[in-house]
């Protein structure tokens, strides 16, 4: 598919500094597949750019100023705008931090250290339902996953795993092995919307919102490792 015919990625710019937030504008205007909607700096604006824009991609920096919480505010982004996904560009290397953020809904953290091209694909994979993480904090995240499932639960995820249909978990599958949208759709001979009318229905039945949350729910699951 050509870049023109290619459909674009709506992102939403959210930094406290006006000269960052020019310099990723600068970065992703420049990028074919994507088209900034907006930029702000501080988290009520962007709830209200959120709802009123609905980007795909909310890029958004940890430092909001004084008594401001940007992590504290994901949950709002979120019920602005249920499809959107939070990538956090920061400068921190606290693992503390980047978990709280990644509990409140971010899907995705890159370090400001970075260079261009990974901001590029890191927008690209969140905008296609997948997690950016490093191996570090990928690793901190299932150890406490572990820890969690040596704990009774009052609602058993195999309840919910159970409920899903045949054609679901064999999306779930190819999702827990790292397939894409447009890659699950071609090995079941169906359309890419239809794969993400079922992802949606296994989210909801799950009680998860994108597939890094997958990850850690079959993580913490037993029954997941019978899936076939």
């Amino acid at each position: 598919m050509s870049p023109e015919n290619r459909e674009r990625i709506r992102v939403l710019i959210v930094d406290e500094h006006q000269v960052f937030r020019e310099g990723i504008r600068h970065l992703l205007e420049s990028h074919a597949g994507m088209e900034v909607v907006g930029e702000v700096g501080d988290c009520s604006s962007a709830v209200s750019l959120v709802a009123r824009e609905h980007p795909d991609v909310i890029l958004i920096g940890l430092d909001m100023g004084p008594g401001q919480d940007a992590i504290g505010c994901f949950p709002q982004l979120r019920a602005a705008a249920h499809n959107a996904r939070i990538l956090v560009l920061t400068g921190t290397r606290d693992l503390g931090i980047q978990k709280r953020a990644i509990r409140s809904g971010a899907v995705g953290i890159v370090h400001k250290t970075q260079d261009t091209k990974t901001v590029i694909k890191a927008i690209e994979k969140v905008y296609a339902g997948e997690a950016w993480l490093d191996h570090k904090l990928t690793a901190s995240l299932l150890s406490e996953v572990s820890y969690t499932n040596q704990k009774k639960d009052p609602h058993p995820k195999e309840v919910r795993l159970a409920s899903l249909t045949k054609r679901e978990r064999e999306i779930v599958i190819y999702l827990r092995d790292g397939f894409k949208t447009r890659e699950i759709a071609d090995r079941l001979c169906i359309s890419t919307n239809t794969v993400r009318n079922h992802k949606v229905s296994i989210y909801n039945k799950l009680g998860i919102s994108n597939r890094l949350d997958l990850t850690l729910f079959l993580a913490q699951t037993p029954l997941a490792k019978s899936l076939r």
